[in-house]
């Protein structure tokens, strides 16, 4: 089974408050499944967002697409 993380170790990790990791989580932002009543992070979806690459660079050519609507 995979790592599942904590909003409170997210938190440590990301060195963010553990109320933004949960907004960012609820938002979207953080990808994080509801167990019950809490959020876990996968650490490898963890890692992929702290990871520089092509999602990222997608993101940024999207965000100028955008811009020129």
């Amino acid at each position: 089974m995979e790592e599942m993380l904590t909003t409170v170790e997210v938190a440590k990790i990301l060195k963010m408050n553990r109320q933004t990791v949960s907004n960012l989580m609820k938002r979207g932002a953080i990808p994080a499944v509801k167990i019950g009543m809490r959020w876990r992070v996968r650490k490898s979806d963890l890692d992929k967002l702290m990871t520089p690459g092509e999602e990222q660079e997608d993101s940024k050519s999207t965000e100028k697409h955008d811009e020129d609507k």
